[in-house]
C-alpha cells in the first residue's frame, strides 16, 4: 500500500492545464486592469477618497497619490501579459500578487470576492511551475 501510494504521489504529470489556467487567468486580469485604468476609477476611489474603511490591522496600507496609483495599475497590467505570455513566470506572478494584494487591501467598502480570488490564485502560481 506504501508503495503504491508513494508511485501515484511522485509520478511525473503534465501541467498543460495549469498553463492555460495562467493564460486565462492572466487574459481576465488584464481586462480588469483595462477596465480601472480606461475608466476614471482609480481617481475617483483611491485618490480623491476622503475616508477609507482599512481592514484590522492595515492601517498603514495608503493609496500612492494619482501618480502612484497610476503606476501600480501599469505595473499590474504589464505583470499580467507577462503571465499571459510566460515571460519570466514567476516575477510576473509575484507582482500581479503583490499588485492585487495592495488595491485589495486599500479600502474593505470596495470589498469583491474576486478580487480576493484573484489574489489567492495569483499566490498559488506564484509557487507552482506553470
Amino acid at each position: 500500500m506504501i508503495k503504491t501510494l508513494s508511485k501515484r504521489f511522485f509520478t511525473q504529470i503534465d501541467n498543460t492545464p495549469l498553463v492555460y489556467l495562467r493564460i486565462v487567468f492572466g487574459t481576465v486580469l488584464f481586462i480588469e486592469v483595462l477596465r480601472f485604468l480606461q475608466g476614471s476609477w482609480i481617481e475617483k476611489l483611491y485618490v480623491d477618497a476622503t475616508f477609507r474603511f482599512s481592514y484590522l490591522g492595515f492601517d498603514w496600507v495608503e493609496p500612492l497619490g494619482a501618480t502612484g496609483m497610476y503606476v501600480v495599475f501599469f505595473v499590474l497590467a504589464l505583470a499580467c501579459l507577462g503571465l499571459i505570455v510566460g515571460y519570466r513566470y514567476h516575477l510576473s506572478s509575484a507582482l500581479v500578487f503583490f499588485g492585487m494584494s495592495y488595491i485589495f487591501l486599500l479600502d474593505r467598502g470596495y470589498y469583491l470576492n474576486h478580487f480576493y480570488l484573484y489574489c489567492l490564485i495569483a499566490f498559488l502560481l506564484m509557487i507552482l511551475p506553470a
